[in-house]
């Protein structure tokens, strides 16, 4: 299993409930500079300026949409000005899960 493709998962679902029309260059990107479990999503100030709206705001939502359904899998969601979002997996989770489907999350970029 791949977080990036769980993270992408739970950002577009949040965009189809504000009936944003998902583009094809929204990304999901493991940071390297930091801890090695850290994602930040990448596209959503474009897709503000598209529909004319706060990027800032757009994220907000997609963090709120996301921690309001207590998924395991993340630790924290941070949301920076100008429409930043970065996400901390639960290394927790990542180990129930491997020890669980006797499987290693795949953290690839």
């Amino acid at each position: 299993m791949n977080i990036k493709s769980i993270i992408y998962k739970h950002v577009t679902q949040a965009l189809i409930r504000k009936e944003i029309i998902i583009p094809h260059d929204l990304m999901i990107f493991r940071v390297s500079d930091k801890k090695k479990w850290d994602y930040q999503v990448n596209g959503i100030i474009k897709i503000a300026k598209n529909l004319n709206e706060n990027p800032y705001a757009i994220s907000q939502y997609i963090a709120f949409y996301i921690n309001s359904y207590k998924h395991n899998i993340y630790k924290k969601i941070e949301v920076s000005k100008p429409g930043f979002i970065n996400i901390f997996v639960n290394t927790y989770w990542i180990e129930k899960k491997s020890r669980k489907s006797n499987k290693i999350f795949s953290i690839r970029n």
